[in-house]
């Protein structure tokens, strides 16, 4: 767990898991730098709970806090949760099936600041059984709350490139190249926050703004995916050109007509028109989506 000043959520996201006594496990939190009383606020837990370890991150980031916990693990079974969420407790009652298999992922629900039920999150099954070219070449992911794996799995994740904006995508292409069987639960184990602290400002926010913030860093995300082509198992320099060019245009006040003479597919043409000019159409499609992604199921 990544923690920067989080003084009013880290107690939300600790005290839940204190309650499990039936699964060992540890919770290794590193502190980001962070100017308010979160790393105090951590000590004490540690202090209450030996199962609870509290660091300050030697690094700088979220990614760099990331992989100097993993580094300080011992456990089996990785999982990887924000400071700000809450891991529900039934997380713990599927410990047959984190065994049994190399990597799992789970649906779960959005909430408010003030963790109010907003909605449920469905992962699409068919990411699953996708070619793992396709999930390449167009950067399919799911968000990295829903993924757990084993160790062995993790050594192939971490250390991730110091220079990664963000983590969401390394995970899971590096899952879908390393798993061939990944388990599936089919229920909601996590209460994932938006807030306006968010930096990419949440999953159903298509604000300008927020939505070329996020192209931008895709495009970021892109050029250290190049520079690390072996691990990542590929072959053909222009794998990511087709994710260049929808970013490309999402990063800058794009026009209609550019949209529809690139050579994107339809569905993403749309997808972008909708996106950069009817956000909260966009967002209304987003949910429906998650919901037909239900049925899918």
């Amino acid at each position: 767990m990544p923690a920067k000043n989080v003084s009013r959520y880290i107690a939300e996201a600790v005290e839940p898991l204190t309650n499990e006594s039936n699964i060992l496990w540890e919770l290794i939190v590193v502190d980001d730098h962070s100017d308010d009383s979160t790393f105090d606020l951590l000590v004490n837990m540690s202090r209450n709970d030996k199962r609870i370890k509290a660091f300050r991150n030697p690094g700088k980031g979220k990614v760099q806090a990331l992989n100097f916990g993993y580094q300080q693990s011992i456990g089996e079974i990785i999982k990887c949760i924000d400071s700000d969420d809450v891991l529900l407790p039934d997380f713990f009652k599927f410990g047959e099936s984190l065994r049994k298999y190399r990597a799992h992922c789970h649906d779960f629900i959005l909430v408010d600041e003030a963790l109010k039920y907003l909605g449920p999150y469905y992962i699409n099954p068919a990411f699953l059984k996708l070619d793992y070219q396709l999930v390449l070449s167009q950067l399919i992911s799911l968000p990295r709350c829903t993924w757990s794996f084993h160790r062995e799995v993790a050594q192939r994740i971490f250390p991730m490139p110091d220079e990664l904006p963000f983590e969401d995508v390394w995970f899971s292409l590096v899952i879908k190249r390393e798993v061939t069987e990944i388990k599936y639960i089919r229920e909601k184990l996590y209460l994932y926050r938006q807030h306006d602290g968010q930096t990419f400002g949440g999953i159903l926010n298509y604000q300008k703004e927020k939505i070329q913030f996020r192209a931008r860093r895709m495009l970021m995300l892109i050029k250290v995916l190049k520079k690390n082509q072996a691990l990542l198992g590929y072959d053909t320099p222009d794998v990511f050109d087709y994710s260049v060019e929808y970013n490309s245009l999402m990063a800058e006040s794009v026009s209609v007509r550019n949209i529809i003479f690139s050579e994107l597919k339809v569905i993403h043409k749309a997808k972008l028109i909708l996106i950069c000019f009817f956000p909260a159409v966009a967002s209304l499609v987003t949910r429906l989506k998650w919901r037909i992604d239900r049925l899918k199921r």
